[in-house]
This record gives structure tokens, C-alpha cells and sequence, in this order.
């Protein structure tokens, strides 16, 4: 074997282990290329259903809010509609204070101490109110949260539904 035949054999054993390497990082390539894909389409379908999530969240915050801004409104009418009981009330007493009927003032006292009592529940409701708010407020805000945190980790949650 001359010396040429040698160099020969040894280019030919190197161009054929180039091709090898090349061959498997292109092979290894496309493999990354393929789990990247599912990846990508793995995050995007946890997007997807982060973002519908968001949205039962944000119908829900607003099916709240929307409650809570009517009340302060209904408990003014309830709060008037008692007054106006309150109102009748006394001129029963009076009415009964005139003609010293006992029957009817106990009756009348009794229903004059019922409504107050209703006021003062009525009057502290804008309070509760305004802690309900809060509370849901709050509890928006850690669902926000949660389903931020859950939009950044690997896996996403099987489930996640909000019962009414």
C-alpha cells in the first residue's frame, strides 16, 4: 500500500465519521425541535384555558360587584319602608294613648320596638356591606394570583372550575 492509498483510506474514514457526528446532531436537533413543539403547544393550550379561567374569575367579580352596588340602593327602600312603618306605628300609639286602649298600645309598642330593632339592623348593614366587598375583593385578587402562579409552572392544573 503506497502512502497515498493510506491517505486515501484515512480521509475517507474521517469524512465518513463527519458525517456520523453530523448526522446525529441533526438527529438530536430535530428531537429537541419536536419536544420544544410540544412543549410550546402544551404552555399554549395552559394560556388558553388560564385566560378562559381569568374570564369566569372576572364575570364572577363583576356578578358581585354588580350585587353589591344595588344593595346600598334596596336597603335605602327597605330603610324608607320601615321608617314609614316606624311612622304609623306611633300614630297608633298616639291614637291609642288618646282612647287609653291597653290592648292596642302593647300592640303598637311591641310593633314600635320591632322596627327599631329592624333599623338598627338596616343601619349597619352599609358596614357589612363594605366588609363583603372587601372579602371579595380580596379573594379576587388571590385568584389572580394563584392562576399567575399556575401560568408559570410547568404542568398546568387538571381542573379549575368556580361554583356559583
Amino acid at each position: 500500500m503506497s502512502l497515498d492509498q493510506i491517505t486515501l483510506i484515512a480521509t475517507f474514514i474521517e469524512s465518513i465519521g463527519i458525517i456520523t457526528f453530523f448526522g446525529y446532531l441533526i438527529r438530536g436537533l430535530r428531537k429537541e425541535i419536536g419536544s420544544l413543539k410540544n412543549i410550546i403547544t402544551y404552555q399554549d393550550e395552559a394560556m388558553k384555558f388560564m385566560k378562559g379561567s381569568l374570564e369566569n374569575i372576572n364575570t364572577l367579580g363583576e356578578f358581585y360587584r354588580t350585587i353589591l352596588g344595588d344593595l346600598p340602593k334596596q336597603f335605602e327602600q327597605q330603610k324608607n319602608f320601615i321608617s314609614m312603618l316606624k311612622d304609623e306605628q306611633i300614630a297608633d300609639l298616639e291614637k291609642a294613648n288618646q282612647r287609653k286602649d291597653e290592648k292596642l298600645k302593647a300592640l303598637a309598642e311591641a310593633k314600635l320596638k320591632e322596627i327599631e330593632i329592624s333599623e338598627k339592623m338596616i343601619n349597619e348593614l352599609p358596614q357589612i356591606i363594605l366588609q363583603v366587598s372587601e372579602q371579595v375583593d380580596t379573594m379576587h385578587a388571590k385568584i389572580k394570583s394563584i392562576m399567575s402562579i399556575a401560568a408559570r409552572s410547568s404542568t398546568p392544573p387538571t381542573e379549575f372550575t368556580i361554583k356559583v
